[in-house]
């Protein structure tokens, strides 16, 4: 793979008005576009008085769209072309909307070199998208760029098509998965977004994918699914890993809440060369995975719970690490559990998988849990008790694992009165940290092992679980330093970005 261009979109007012953002920019960005209409030579000099502050970064090259969407295209007027003639012989290349820009007049103050021709589809397919790009590129073009509102179609037209200068992606932020996929399956450019506040920023993307150094192949893919994983850790943590093995994979997000997507995307990924090899898998799909897939051993199909789907001999099948991160941890503080009273607060997929792991362990289970439904159903598949949580008495119990996000005081039905000491408390919950029955166990002196060691436990297995190797050094270094802070910080998951995967570049 060619290296790879990174081109950050930004407005004018953005890039002067932020020093931080523009110097992160500077530094990592082969090429700034402005997606405002075409700028005056004097704020180009603006532009350029601003570069030329940081040293050896000349080769920065600058992009501008011609006009903005909805402007009159009917002709382009002698203003617009006076202001092309004022700043082509500085700007390095010019943006054009497929639609209505390419006219002859326009055309002839643009080198073809300094062309790029944008295209935004909407609900086409890829035979469709292939004929956009036959009657594009009768204007020739330094980058065709098409922007699509289904990332899976993008790369498909991408492979079919086979050409080094095209590009299509989805430009949604849950879908950014398309962007930095595009690159390996046409033009060897990603495009990000200035600043902080986007999860398709440069920032982000090099902190969480290290964009400026991605693998020189790109063989197979890893990933979490579900609803709510724009905050995750996992992408950092699990990529610094992959690049510290030089693994021609990367582990990207997607935002897949059903089984029919799921199948949906391995199946079309597959068929272009980009196989799924593994997933962490989060709500609500780690509650049915095992209906779709072959559960790998018996905790998964008794507990009814998966939140790894790995491929085994050439089939996938659902794994659990709920109950490998709650081990790991019992070893770490020296806990046995052999004929222990212990409480399982939540009868959710994790409980479940906990109690079931407890119990083998020769525990004597108890779950408590607010619905009554839920609790029915736990009982039936695990034959444990399963009772109110309004009627829990923590002094009934040597150990207590609670796996429920106790948000506000009132969700707190049972006397925390009665928590003392002698009781060790574990939770599964890292959002919100900390929960309120954290809080409480931590005043009144228990024995704690909070939610992100057990977050830490569990990207620990889930990495192992996918790889076969375990995380290395680095990337364990990693993920402390982001435990770390987010203890110090509390409150919600922070939307700090690292630098870790640079040290493995």
């Amino acid at each position: 793979m060619s290296k790879k261009v990174i081109i950050v979109e930004t407005s004018l007012s953005e890039f002067l008005s932020d020093e931080l953002a523009r110097r992160e920019v500077v530094s990592r960005a082969d090429i700034v576009h402005f997606y405002d209409a075409l700028v005056t030579g004097h704020e180009l000099k603006s532009v350029l008085d601003c570069l030329s502050y940081y040293q050896g970064k000349s080769g920065v090259k600058l992009s501008m769209r011609l006009r903005m969407p909805g402007s009159d295209s009917a002709k382009p007027d002698e203003r617009l072309c006076a202001a092309l003639t004022e700043v082509i012989g500085t700007v390095d290349y010019i943006e054009l909307d497929a639609q209505s820009d390419l006219t002859a007049p326009i055309l002839a103050l643009i080198p073809p070199n300094k062309r790029i021709i944008t295209r935004k589809v909407e609900g086409d397919n890829v035979t469709s998208l292939l004929a956009h790009y036959q009657l594009d590129s009768t204007v020739d073009a330094h980058l065709y760029r098409y922007i699509c509102d289904d990332g899976l179609m993008a790369l498909e037209f991408l492979h079919q098509l086979g050409q080094t200068n095209v590009t299509a992606y989805d430009a949604r932020e849950e879908a950014l998965w398309s962007r930095i996929c595009a690159c390996y399956k046409g033009a060897s450019v990603i495009f990000a977004r200035f600043g902080k506040r986007s999860r398709v920023s440069l920032d982000w993307l090099q902190s969480n994918y290290n964009i400026a150094a991605l693998p020189n192949q790109l063989k197979a893919l890893y990933g979490i699914i579900g609803a709510s994983i724009a905050k995750s850790f996992s992408p950092l943590v699990h990529n610094t890993g992959l690049r510290a093995l030089q693994s021609p994979t990367l582990y990207l997000t997607f935002k897949i809440d059903s089984l029919d997507a799921l199948h949906n995307h391995m199946a079309r990924l597959a068929a272009i060369d980009l196989p799924i090899l593994g997933l962490t898998v989060t709500a609500p799909l780690k509650a049915i995975i095992h209906t779709a897939f072959n559960a790998n051993r018996a905790v998964v199909e008794q507990a009814q719970s998966g939140n790894v789907l790995i491929q085994r001999d050439d089939k996938m099948v659902v794994e659990t690490t709920d109950d490998a991160g709650l081990t790991k941890v019992l070893e770490q503080h020296n806990i046995t559990v052999k004929g222990k009273r212990i409480a399982v607060i939540g009868c959710g997929c994790s409980g479940r998988v906990s109690a079931y792991t407890l119990t083998t362990m020769g525990a004597l289970v108890t779950l408590f849990n607010r619905s009554s439904a839920h609790s029915a159903s736990a009982q039936a598949l695990l034959q444990l008790p399963c009772k109110p949580l309004a009627g829990f008495d923590a002094a009934d119990f040597d150990v207590l694992i609670n796996t429920v996000p106790f948000t506000r005081e009132a969700d707190i039905t049972f006397a925390v009165n009665r928590l003392n000491p002698k009781v060790v408390y574990i939770d599964f919950v890292y959002n919100p940290y900390p929960n309120k029955l954290l809080v409480h166990a931590r005043s009144r002196g228990l024995k704690v092992i909070d939610g992100l060691s057990m977050l830490q436990s569990q990207l620990l297995s889930q990495f192992y679980c996918l790889t076969g190797q375990s995380l290395p050094p680095l990337a364990s270094k990693a993920l402390e330093r982001i435990l770390n802070d987010k203890r110090k910080a509390g409150g919600a998951l922070m939307d700090k970005t690292y630098p870790c995967l640079e040290k493995v570049s």
